[in-house]
């Protein structure tokens, strides 16, 4: 009868609640409804999306795709003076982008130049949330890409002379119709079943954005060991993806820790650590090897794994997999559990390209295919060695139906074209060891008696949750706040001893609880509607008695209609594992992916940021 009561009680306030504007404050992070006015307004450059390969020639017998871009499209454009407008009450200069549906925006900064109080911003005006801020000068760098139809670029300055004044260099402008959730839907997720056996190499695997003059695009690369496993960060890659280019390689971004951490796609683009800056050691175009050098060292939260090798040339792997980014989306796996021999014909390349007999390893994948932007992918045997990288084949289909690829064998670049710059040996043994087969390493130091522990708190969706206090207690007590990309990383945590990490946002308890939540939690609770998942139902327990009830409306309409700011039982947001217990003696590496949920909110509304 109590229970009855409080529902129908509940019902009656809704129905007043129902058509109320609720209103809340302005996150750091958002720009105003009436800055978004004036931006949308505004006239802007209009881009059309990137081609991704060329068109198939009909002529050709069998017709190979290597291409990561079409070379004849030149969209990157220089954004100019026309397009700029000066707004006197916000002291700033801005800029309308707008692209076609379904694409993504890329901005390539040369030299941006800014003085104290001057800033770049780039707000995406679907949502108005900032994307990006610079207030210092910016070395030349590839921000995004971003997946919004509108974008807007603004220069906060004092300054209210002719833009083309400012100095403050150069913005360039692109878009492209590939990315997130732009690949076949047959594609598994790394974390599916198929990609379990390979958890630590799949973790050197990483995107590549490329900066070309001719534009950008995607290929896929790998950290790969040497015999003296001194983690230099080398990057073994596919030749096309730069030949017949203009390469600007020192603006390359490599993107570790793209994916889903479910087999599951996630319902929001996930993060990613993006280290940006290499140089070209070395390529060889007859078994499409291209060896790249990070430069700088790798941070302790790309959590990086340097695969081993295997160059024995008469060696035929049982079986294998493929970890890559098709069309620049998140990370994918294919299996071919057949023996991968060489392919002994030559092959004709949709850019002009034969590569000779023996040269490449033939797979035909039994789940999974690969796409444009898979493009020097490593081909791993059961060991987790390498032992070619993706080269390319037939085009495929949305129902991975082909799956026939072909690999640059390792094998034949270990000599390549008998110089250094044409080879593999000299980077990936340069004391001339001798070793055929070199076996991965961790981005730690072996034997060190440290341990870095790395981590990222997301929704159940897959967002990012920023601002929550990660601590480490037991033999080390230290604090971390989270940043915008969820991320926490301790460093230099003694492995002898005992911990335990928390993780705590108790924040504005009102984020994202309405009334449709409401409606979802008392037909959850009448049975005629029952809430789907355990985030969800964990999401109802306001009054945190492990079960969820009318009393738990009570104090969600409590929140709802300001009678309180807070649940008096409760923490806005919780998490799963809440707490971490770990003695790491043993341990290698420390990567876990943490869940965050808000507390009243059934329906995953909240703003994490918020």
């Amino acid at each position: 009868m109590q229970n009855s009561f409080w529902i129908y009680l509940v019902m009656i306030i809704m129905a007043q609640l129902i058509g109320i504007e609720v209103v809340t404050c302005q996150n750091k992070n958002y720009v105003s409804d009436s800055e978004i006015s004036k931006y949308i307004l505004a006239e802007g450059v209009k881009l059309s999306p990137s081609i991704l390969k060329k068109e198939q020639n009909s002529s050709s017998l069998i017709q190979l795709i290597a291409q990561p871009i079409d070379k004849s499209n030149k969209d990157l454009q220089k954004l100019n003076t026309t397009n700029w407008q000066w707004d006197e009450n916000d002291r700033e200069w801005f800029q309308k982008i707008s692209l076609p549906a379904q694409s993504q925006i890329y901005i390539r900064l040369d030299w941006i130049s800014l003085s104290k109080g001057e800033s770049l911003q780039v707000i995406d005006l679907v949502s108005g949330y900032t994307m990006d801020r610079f207030d210092d000068t910016i070395e030349p760098q590839v921000i995004g890409p971003y997946p919004t139809e509108e974008i807007g670029i603004v220069v906060k300055t004092t300054n209210s002379s002719e833009f083309d004044q400012l100095k403050i260099g150069e913005v360039y402008i692109g878009a492209m119709d590939f990315g997130y959730d732009s690949s076949y839907e047959c594609h598994k997720n790394i974390s599916c079943e198929e990609g379990k056996e390979f958890a630590d190499e799949e973790r050197g695997v990483v995107r590549i954005l490329m900066v070309l003059e001719e534009g950008m695009g995607f290929c896929t690369g790998s950290l790969i060991n040497n015999a003296e496993n001194d983690r230099t960060p080398y990057v073994l890659s596919a030749f096309h993806c730069q030949d017949g280019f203009t390469p600007f390689f020192d603006m390359w971004s490599f993107d570790f820790g793209y994916e889903s951490f479910s087999c599951a796609d996630p319902d929001n683009e996930p993060s990613f650590v993006r280290v940006t800056g290499s140089e070209m050691v070395a390529g060889h175009g007859p078994t499409d090897m291209l060896l790249l050098k990070i430069l700088g060292p790798l941070p302790e939260e790309s959590n990086a794994y340097y695969s081993g090798w295997n160059r024995n040339d008469s060696y035929e792997a049982d079986g294998g997999v493929l970890i890559h980014h098709p069309r620049g989306d998140i990370k994918k796996v294919s299996v071919d559990a057949d023996p991968i021999v060489p392919f002994k014909s030559t092959l004709n390349w949709d850019n002009g390209i034969t590569t000779p007999a023996g040269s490449h390893l033939v797979t035909r994948f039994d789940e999974s295919t690969y796409q444009g932007g898979s493009s020097g992918a490593p081909l791993l045997d059961y060991n987790g060695h390498i032992i070619g990288q993706l080269h390319g084949g037939p085009d495929d289909d949305e129902l991975c139906s082909i799956g026939i690829g072909y690999h640059g064998k390792l094998s034949q670049s270990w000599e390549g074209g008998g110089t250094a710059q044409t080879r593999l040996k000299d980077w990936l043994d340069p004391n001339n060891i001798g070793d055929t087969i070199v076996n991965g390493v961790e981005l730690n130091s072996s034997g060190s008696s440290f341990i870095s522990l790395v981590g990222r708190l997301a929704t159940p969706d897959g967002i990012a949750i920023p601002n929550v206090r990660v601590s480490i207690k037991g033999d080390k007590v230290e604090s971390f706040m989270t940043g915008p990309d969820g991320r926490f990383v301790f460093d230099n945590i003694p492995k002898s001893g005992t911990y335990s990490l928390e993780f705590v946002k108790n924040t504005n308890h009102g984020n994202g609880v309405s009334a449709l939540d409401l409606v979802q939690i008392m037909n959850h609770i009448l049975g005629t509607n029952p809430l789907f998942g355990t985030f969800q139902q964990r999401s109802a327990d306001a009054n945190d008695d492990g079960q969820v009830s009318s009393l738990d409306l009570v104090q969600i309409l409590n929140i709802i209609i300001g009678r309180t700011e807070v649940l008096p039982n409760n923490t806005s947001w919780k998490f799963e594992p809440s707490i971490i217990e770990m003695t790491p003696e043993n341990s290698a590496s420390f990567n876990r992916q943490i869940i965050g949920y808000k507390i009243g909110d059934v329906n995953f509304s909240a703003n994490p940021r918020r």
